[in-house]
């Protein structure tokens, strides 16, 4: 229930229906209220109507408009019949969405405080959202005034801002954790893509270069298509997601509706243009490293379509690719101790175990054994539990993205360097089956031809299983937190409220005397009161 003065609201919304017609408090008589339209929608009254509300008023308090109120004196019920003159939709700014509003001076008669009131309404000056950046001033400003006469600053909008930005960031990090997976899959399908359009063009690319061709000229070749892709792929993704998006938001706003957390759908032409221009950098970005790699080949061999030797890591580049991952695995190890995040000290670890495999290989260790080793330890470090990391790690969403990458690219390196092995176990658990042996070999031996395009594949694929069953896990948390319904309700079936101006004393005595009601049917009755406090540390 608000109390408004007219004349010192001058710089607030006014009170707005839902056709935008401005409601004035002026207009109102003795005994006419303003109703919010979802009091009006629970009430189930409109224009016209007349409800009844229930103030409370002091003890001692007479009909006289300037009587005293007794010392200590207690809150009586007393019903009044108001006739609702009026609905609005927004304007009502320190009030929840169910609330009413009549003259100031006259709410303080009805509850016997003329001449007082219990706020004070302050706005900033400039749009709703960012008028709240002026609030920390504002609060300063205030300090003596509030001291002196022991009040307290309640910065409404600004917790209610920040609320929201809160229940938004709990949605977005859930879709941006499957949009990093999506984007990670992407990335390889892409890199995947173009060296397998190498690989089917080598031929091709050997007379190319053959005839005159340059390494260079193969990069920009291979860019310039690349650029041509991500230049469509982007303008279409971008457009397209905003109708998935307004079609999300419609589906996740029916499945909260009535929860009190509303979720709207809202764009604009920058955000558009910024996710145009971030996936044409990320896809060019992955065209440039991979046109790099694929303009990378021998005439002769190109020709003869000779596959390539492998040369263990052992360039110049490699051996600097080498040296400086476990260098950074270790900055970002000390970085997460000293930030106490456990996503820069895990991947940090991570990388240092990265790096070590690909020092051993520049080190002519036998490639099996080093990354056979690194993907063990890779997959130990991530199944451990988190009991085993330093105490006081701040946990994060990106905790997800990280250990899916680390864990794929683990299982990827066992099975990739173990291949012969795990051929052999199939061969010998399949084996006895007639004509299986000639068929499992060959169809586990081909990809292994190509050891780089079948882990970039394999990959691919267990990113998006890895997405799929975190989706799953993170549903059935969500699903689990409801799934006790004792332990939600301790073990009751039923709960009503009763309003405090017709309180029942006794809720057993209250059921035996209703006649539609059988006491043997309830097991227990319980009641419960609540009662908001408001603490003040001492001095």
């Amino acid at each position: 229930m608000l109390g408004l003065d007219q004349e010192q609201m001058e710089g607030f919304d006014k009170l707005t229906t839902s056709s935008g017609k401005k409601l004035d408090l002026a207009d109102l008589g003795k005994d006419e209220i303003y109703l919010s339209a979802d009091a009006a929608e629970g009430l189930d009254v409109e224009n016209g109507d007349v409800i009844e509300a229930t103030f409370a008023q002091k003890l001692g308090t007479t009909a006289a408009p300037n009587a005293p109120p007794a010392p200590g004196a207690l809150p009586v019920p007393r019903p009044s019949e108001l006739t609702v003159a009026g609905v609005y939709e927004s304007g009502a700014n320190p009030a929840s969405s169910t609330s009413m509003v009549m003259p100031l001076q006259r709410l303080q008669e009805r509850v016997g405080e003329e001449g007082r009131i219990n706020a004070v309404l302050i706005t900033h000056k400039g749009p709703a959202i960012e008028g709240a950046a002026g609030t920390g001033a504002t609060k300063d400003a205030l300090r003596p005034l509030l001291e002196e006469n022991d009040l307290q600053a309640d910065p409404v909008k600004k917790e209610a801002i920040d609320q929201a930005d809160q229940g938004g960031e709990t949605f977005t990090s859930i879709f941006l954790l499957f949009g990093q997976f999506s984007v990670g899959a992407g990335v390889l399908l892409i890199f995947l893509i173009f060296v397998m359009l190498a690989a089917e063009r080598k031929h091709e690319l050997g007379i190319a270069r053959a005839v005159g061709m340059r390494r260079g000229h193969l990069m920009r070749m291979f860019a310039f298509e690349g650029s041509l892709y991500a230049l469509l792929a982007s303008a279409l993704g971008s457009v397209a997601g905003v109708g998935v998006g307004w079609l999300m938001v419609r589906v996740i706003g029916k499945a909260f509706a009535g929860s009190g957390f509303e979720i709207s759908f809202a764009t604009s032409p920058e955000n558009v243009v910024i996710a145009f221009c971030l996936g044409m950098v990320l896809t060019f970005a992955v065209v440039l490293i991979s046109s790099w790699r694929v303009s990378r080949l021998n005439v002769v061999r190109a020709i003869r379509d000779i596959p390539e030797p492998d040369r263990k890591g052992r360039s110049v580049k490699g051996a600097l690719l080498a040296l400086t991952t476990p260098l950074a695995g270790a900055g970002l190890l000390w970085q997460g101790l000293q930030a106490e995040q456990m996503g820069l000290y895990m991947l940090g670890l991570s990388l240092i175990i990265v790096g070590a495999a690909l020092v051993a290989r520049v080190l002519r260790v036998p490639e099996r054994v080093s990354f056979t080793v690194a993907g063990i330890l890779l997959l130990g470090l991530w199944l451990l539990p988190v009991s085993f990391a330093p105490s006081g790690m701040t946990e994060g969403i990106d905790l997800f993205f990280i250990s899916g990458v680390m864990i794929v690219l683990a299982g990827v390196w066992v099975i990739i360097y173990n291949s012969d092995l795990l051929l052999g176990a199939v061969v010998a658990l399949f084996g006895w089956l007639r004509g299986m042996p000639p068929v499992l070999r060959a169809a586990v031996s081909y990809p292994m031809q190509s050891r780089f395009r079948t882990g970039m594949t394999l990959a691919m694929f267990s990113l998006v299983v890895f997405t799929i069953v975190t989706m799953s896990f993170i549903t059935a948390a969500f699903g689990s937190i409801f799934e006790d319904t004792d332990r939600l309700s301790g073990g009751f079936d039923v709960r009503a409220d009763a309003g405090y101006a017709a309180p029942i004393p006794d809720m057993n005595e209250a059921l035996k005397n209703e006649k539609s009601v059988n006491t043997d049917d309830f097991t227990a009755v319980g009641t419960l009161t609540g009662l908001s406090v408001k603490a003040k540390q001492k001095d």
